[in-house]
């Protein structure tokens, strides 16, 4: 179900994200929740899938989820913090893990959200994101 949706707004920027999780119905709801907010949205069912259409196009924000068989999260979080580190990059994790944000930034991510998914905080942290671009 790799696919790209485009909403576009013609008042302001449409920023793009970015999500990269092997179960697909994550991908689904993030990018209808996503979509709905105005955003342009990708998605990807692997981490390789997910770098290599990280590298073909612009992205503002990408969420990635930590356990991804192919690569983990922390990995393409290294990789696209190598190849574009102005990028905002928030970790989803089912597992209940303690990260502070000085550990957060030895990894590279700026975010570290845990499933089940808060939208509303979701929503505010990808405004908040997109604000500083």
């Amino acid at each position: 179900m790799e696919s790209v949706e485009v909403w576009e707004d013609s008042a302001r920027k449409t920023y793009s994200i970015l999500v990269i999780d092997d179960e697909e119905n994550i991908c689904e709801i993030l990018m209808e929740f996503l979509k709905r907010e105005g955003y342009t949205v990708a998605t990807a069912l692997s981490g390789g899938k997910g770098l290599a259409l990280f590298r073909e196009k612009y992205f503002d924000t990408v969420i990635t989820d930590l356990n991804i068989p192919d690569l983990s999260g922390w990995d393409i979080a290294r990789q696209i913090r190598k190849e574009k580190p102005n990028t905002f990059i928030i970790l989803l994790t089912g597992w209940e893990t303690k990260i502070d944000d000085i550990n957060n930034l030895e990894k590279n991510v700026d975010m570290v959200l845990h499933k089940p998914i808060d939208f509303p905080k979701l929503s505010g942290i990808v405004r908040d994101a997109c604000a500083k671009t």
